[in-house]
């Protein structure tokens, strides 16, 4: 986990003690627990504890919490180990009660060995724990660490009530991407039940927005000074929450001498706590706190060639590498609302597309027996029904319908169309920036056309809610009859995706969203796409944020790197660094623009001087020649004619027709037909010409 990124206290401790009897001095000697205050904090002190040395107080030395203290951690550098002491003050003492037969001791730094992850004289590494301060840590990270074995990994989501770690969701990807199990994590600050419930809430939140899945371990870090109050109670309320949240798997994570872990540990179990215990030397022949799910042990593992290091921990029962199975919710159905009888016909529609159920006793997920979807309604796609009755759910408005075989049943109004359709009364071609409107509104998309100008567009939906403040392109505007005339906008998404919309339910007017292009010109040269230190984005249809589908960012350069390309137009847009976007043509023809820094190694092409149709006949002739045939233009004009050949040997005397010559600076190059109909670009030092 983290605390308090480099705010790690430069702690030397200093076991400098009076110990009163020689029953003390054998503990400290043979390494039974004795108690020291963390950072003075009385009530709520960490405790160290004498074993292999003796333990690091887990609070100083891990990095969790991003509140707060400002202090950075001071590493021995030769070596590979951590300086610290027990208290912010001057020094701090190992304390007993007061004993007869004083024994003095020497004071005596201790410090925290570093090691690197897979060393088999330290115990096995199962879990990894990462917050912001392990931002650093790409996929080649995770992926290094899958193979030195770590199988877990705990990434911080939240702490508070307000911070949210803005690496998760890179990290859980990463994490998933390497084969290993993630669990997520909270840093707790509560001081009472009702502080509990919200910071469970925040962090539910947060889980939702990072989409991680309700099959997950979460993970209340349990350790701070400022955790105050019946800690029990708290922690049930924060776990009750998260269950009313749909997060059911629950671990706490605490230190062994915390005040308050015994209260903490009775909500969960040992078997589901994670508990932090340091030894200064851990070694693979001491496997400590086998009672517990796991054990984080240090926070000074390393990567290999890494130079932050990370927090480690062993997997005792599988409780951060073994996936937990989600918890099925209770079964609930949809209420009905309204249900009246009618009698109209209607047209099953857009079945191929749609793919309605229908449902024999009752509207789709009303009931059990209407629970599970099917996709049914195909079979009657484009077929006249007549509807007896309408049913609205909370999930949508049913018909019953009785069909054409005299089958009676239920299925979605908007897969239904009544027989007349608006017309269109005009349409025109536009191009402007609009942004989706859906704020008290819930108007429906349809991509064959506006809104019941036909059977495909007369099933009503509101799906333009999903879009609901995205920056489209309108296209194409169109009034129909409907309600004495209503104007439809045909609008483009940033993906290209294409459809119609009531104009009510767009912004209009803002082209301030959108970079301008202030300069662009032709051209023609070769470079070499370099993203070895980028991220650059690909776009088909212009310069970076110029447009609704050019303003999402990618990073697809990524995919073309080393890769030869032919640079076409150059574009300066408005962007605040006056940004100069390239468009490029790949060697399979493909076009895009991306950032003119995400390239490099520029040289020129062969420029074509003059252009000349002709007209003649001429005999392919490579006696003391070795020519190239190119299919796209004359040799170094183009990415595509780079790579000489000597493909004209094998039609050494064939006939072709000539039609046009073209000048560069490397010769002329004439376009020759072959009798079996093949065009090619050839040097004309390589044709006898009649």
């Amino acid at each position: 986990m983290g605390k308090k990124e480099k705010k790690m206290k430069n702690k030397l401790f200093w076991a400098s003690a009076a110990i009163a009897s020689s029953i003390l001095f054998s503990q400290l000697v043979l390494g039974t627990p004795v108690s020291a205050a963390d950072e003075g904090t009385g009530a709520n002190a960490q405790t160290s504890q004498t074993s292999q040395g003796q333990t690091v107080s887990f609070h100083d030395m891990n990095e969790h919490s991003n509140f707060g203290n400002t202090t950075v951690p001071s590493a021995n550098t030769t070596a590979g180990v951590r300086s610290f002491s027990s208290a912010q003050a001057a020094g701090a003492t190992l304390q007993a009660a007061p004993q007869s037969n004083v024994q003095a001791f020497a004071a005596k730094a201790q410090t925290m060995m570093s090691f690197t992850i897979g060393d088999q004289s330290v115990p096995r590494t199962d879990v990894v724990d990462v917050a912001s301060y392990q931002g650093w840590m790409n996929q080649d990270s995770f992926n290094t660490l899958h193979s030195l074995g770590v199988r877990g990994a705990v990434v911080k989501a939240s702490e508070g009530t307000s911070y949210q770690n803005p690496f998760a969701a890179s990290q859980i990807q990463y994490a998933r991407n390497a084969g290993m199990t993630v669990s997520a994590y909270h840093y707790s600050h509560f001081g009472s039940s009702a502080e509990a419930v919200a910071e469970a809430n925040f962090f539910a939140n947060t889980l939702d927005k990072l989409n991680v899945g309700k099959e997950v371990n979460v993970v209340a870090d349990v350790e701070g000074s400022d955790v105050s109050g019946d800690v029990g109670a708290s922690l049930n309320a924060f776990w009750q929450t998260l269950n009313q949240r749909g997060y059911t798997h629950h671990v706490l994570y605490t230190g062994k001498y915390y005040t308050y872990s015994n209260a903490a540990i009775g909500t969960v179990g040992k078997n589901r706590t994670w508990v932090a215990d340091y030894p200064y030397t851990p070694s693979a022949n001491s496997m400590w706190n086998q009672d517990f799910g796991a054990w984080q042990y240090s926070s000074l593992a390393y990567l290999p060639g890494a130079s932050k290091p990370v927090d480690v921990s062993v997997d005792y029962t599988g409780l951060f590498t073994q996936p937990n199975a989600a918890t099925p919710p209770a079964p609930s159905y949809d209420p009905i609302l309204s249900n009246k009888s009618v009698s109209y016909d209607v047209t099953i529609v857009n079945q191929d597309t749609r793919k309605d159920g229908i449902y024999f006793d009752a509207p789709y997920h009303t009931s059990a027996s209407t629970a599970i979807s099917n996709f049914n309604g195909v079979n009657y796609n484009n077929q006249n029904v007549h509807v007896q009755a309408e049913t609205v759910t909370s999930r949508s408005t049913y018909l019953q319908v009785k069909a054409q075989d005299g089958k009676v049943f239920w299925i979605d109004k908007n897969g239904t169309a009544q027989f007349s359709f608006d017309s269109i009364v005009s349409q025109q071609t536009v191009d402007y920036p609009a942004t989706i409107q859906q704020q008290g509104r819930g108007d429906g998309i349809y991509t064959a056309g506006p809104y019941h100008t036909s059977a495909a567009t007369s099933g009503g939906n509101s799906d333009a809610t999903k879009y609901d403040g995205q920056k489209v392109q309108v296209i194409a505007e169109a009034t129909t009859s409907r309600a004495g005339g209503t104007t439809y906008a045909q609008v483009r998404l940033a993906d290209g995706q294409t459809f119609w919309i009531d104009k009510r339910g767009l912004q209009t007017g803002d082209n301030s969203g959108y970079d301008k292009i202030l300069l662009k010109k032709s051209v023609s040269y070769l470079a070499i796409v370099d993203q070895s230190h980028r991220a650059d984005g690909l776009y088909a249809n212009g310069p970076y944020h110029t447009s609704a589908i050019t303003a999402i960012g990618n990073d697809n350069a990524k995919s073309l790197n080393g890769q030869l390309v032919q640079v076409l137009t150059e574009a300066t847009t408005s962007r605040s660094t006056h940004s100069t976007y390239v468009q490029i043509r790949l060697a399979n023809g493909q076009t895009y623009w991306t950032d003119k820094l995400a390239l490099t190694s520029f040289s020129s092409l062969s420029p074509i001087l003059s252009t000349n149709n002709v007209n003649y006949d001429a005999t392919i002739n490579q006696k003391d020649r070795v020519d190239g045939l190119y299919s796209d233009g004359p040799y170094h004009t183009s990415i595509s004619t780079l790579v000489g050949n000597d493909n004209a040997k094998q039609y050494d005397g064939q006939k072709v027709h000539a039609s046009v010559e073209q000048k560069t600076d490397r010769g002329t190059y004439v376009k020759v037909q072959f009798t079996d109909g093949h065009v090619y670009w050839i040097d004309k030092g390589g044709l006898t010409v009649k």
